[in-house]
């Protein structure tokens, strides 16, 4: 059953409750673990933190994405 509702592009039509219901309780424990505690921990989440100097994005992220620094 999971199978058919939670890959939305191949969920018959006559599923289509029952892909939006999954849609939304996977968002809804997806924002539950990555607020919590353990889920900030997993992230190294270090909240706000003064930065002395900003030298931008890294150059490692840049290349990642196919961009590059001016």
């Amino acid at each position: 059953m999971l199978d058919d509702i939670a890959w939305p592009a191949r969920a018959p039509a006559h599923l289509a409750h029952g892909v939006a219901f999954f849609n939304t309780f996977r968002d809804l424990v997806a924002t539950g673990f990555w607020t919590s505690r353990m889920g900030m921990e997993d992230l190294r989440y270090m909240g706000n933190t003064p930065v002395a100097e900003w030298r931008g994005c890294p150059p490692e992220a840049l290349q990642r994405l196919g961009l590059e620094a001016e």
